[in-house]
């Protein structure tokens, strides 16, 4: 189980999870109605629309999700993505603190 060391502070606040519970369902519903908005209809010209609606549901989840735990990620940690992002090859090397951005 992951708990914070003695007198230290846990990752995540109580603040986060409330935004977790607010957000993520309000992208969700908007991805399910987007779903059936398109279900309904045959022609694809028609469900274009609603995909649009969907993609935009995703991208509140996926955006939220990246500001809620980038900044809770260990530097050493943040460094390697953003070396994976650059070049995924001097991703080990940060991790292994051979290499810093």
């Amino acid at each position: 189980m992951n708990r914070p060391p003695a007198g230290g502070r846990a990752p995540w606040d109580t603040g986060d999870l409330v935004r977790l519970i607010a957000v993520v369902p309000v992208g969700a519903v908007v991805c399910a109605v987007a779903w059936t908005g398109a279900s309904g209809h045959a022609e694809l010209r028609d469900q274009t629309g609603w995909v649009a609606v969907g993609v935009v549901g995703f991208l509140v989840i996926a955006a939220f999700l990246v500001i809620i735990f980038i900044p809770h990620l260990p530097m050493r940690d943040r460094a390697a993505m953003i070396a994976a992002m650059k070049k995924p090859e001097d991703a080990e090397q940060v991790l292994a603190g051979e290499a810093h951005l």
